[in-house]
């Protein structure tokens, strides 16, 4: 779905500014013109860094903001960006069901960036959470100095071959305790290959922390039944993140489609709470491909209805109908 933008100018003004190296602007922020449109407007850019970004957003604001960071090598600097969806927690259901058909765009218009959050606090992100993420990504954090010269213990790139086996840390230097992990991998990429096999009834999957509030990814359940079976799952002291499989029927063509959904129920923990953030990339490199996805807080935020009509919305074809693998088989043309 194109983006509408309230003043397109001003917006591509601060971008290009972002994206100039001899400019000192270091974020830009847009967000939605006001809680009832869907137009984009500008917040504001700067070149205080995420410390002064933060300070646009509110607990009633949907932010999407752009953040430079220069990745330091031995001698070598490199400009690297980081992508922030912030989603206060006073923000209506109505601004949430936006953000879904209207973040594609976004990112479409920021252009490139080598790492995203999803937070809903401004405790969840900073500097150092920013930096932290992208030297994970691009493995420098293995060579960075600290103070005495020895050198820090790093993390492998989430794209390297060796992702299966590694814990990826949320920062640098961060303890094996703090590092996320898979708990029984072997269950749960068993699960995701079953989800996605046309030879299999599974049509959903969900994964969530072992405990409630650990640094353990494990799986929480599977089944056939649809998203109404995985949304039962769901409980408000739960982090849980979700596939469903939908059938998208367009006359007499099927096409499979993956839902992601993006659970964070309102009573879990602080601590979790602030550490998502920097579980944003290792989660969805476990979880995708998906078509959409969808972040909810409470059971009012998602229904099959919700689920369906979303991914409705970013095939862009008005006319098509859908139903999901359960009522609609596993039929293929």
């Amino acid at each position: 779905m194109s983006v509408q933008f309230l003043n397109i100018d001003e917006c591509k003004a601060a971008l290009a500014d972002l994206r100039n190296d001899s400019k000192p602007t270091d974020w830009m922020a847009l967000s939605f013109e006001s809680p009832k449109s869907q137009k984009i407007k500008l917040v504001g850019s700067g070149s205080g860094g995420v410390k002064e970004l933060v300070d646009n957003f509110q607990d009633d604001v949907v932010g999407f903001a752009l953040v430079r960071k220069i990745d330091k090598i031995d001698d070598s600097e490199t400009v690297k960006f980081a992508f922030i969806n912030f989603i206060g927690d006073k923000v209506g259901i109505l601004q949430k069901g936006k953000i879904s058909v209207t973040i594609g765009g976004v990112k479409e218009f920021f252009g490139s960036f080598q790492c995203d959050f999803t937070i809903t606090s401004r405790s969840e992100i900073s500097d150092e959470i920013v930096m932290g993420k992208i030297q994970e990504i691009s493995g420098s954090s293995s060579r960075v100095l600290d103070e005495s010269g020895s050198r820090k213990v790093g993390t492998s790139s989430p794209t390297s071959g060796a992702r299966r086996s590694t814990a990826f840390s949320g920062s640098v230097g961060s303890s094996n305790k703090d590092a996320l992990k898979l708990g029984d991998e072997a269950a749960i990429r068993e699960a995701l290959k079953e989800f996605r096999s046309d030879d299999s009834e599974v049509d959903w999957v969900l994964f969530g922390y072992e405990g409630g509030n650990s640094n353990t990814v494990v799986l929480i359940g599977k089944g056939s039944n649809g998203p109404s079976e995985l949304i039962e799952q769901l409980q408000d002291n739960m982090v849980g993140y979700g596939l469903v499989r939908i059938v998208e029927k367009i006359d007499n063509s099927n096409t499979v489609k993956f839902a992601y959904v993006n659970w964070v129920g309102e009573e879990i923990p602080r601590m979790l709470r602030a550490r998502l953030g920097t579980h944003t990339n290792f989660i969805k490199q476990l979880v995708q491909p998906y078509h959409v996805d969808i972040k909810c807080t409470t059971k009012s935020e998602i229904s099959e209805k919700i689920i369906v009509d979303t991914v409705a919305k970013a095939s862009g074809t008005a006319s098509m109908v859908l139903e999901n693998a359960n009522q609609g088989g596993r039929q293929t043309t």
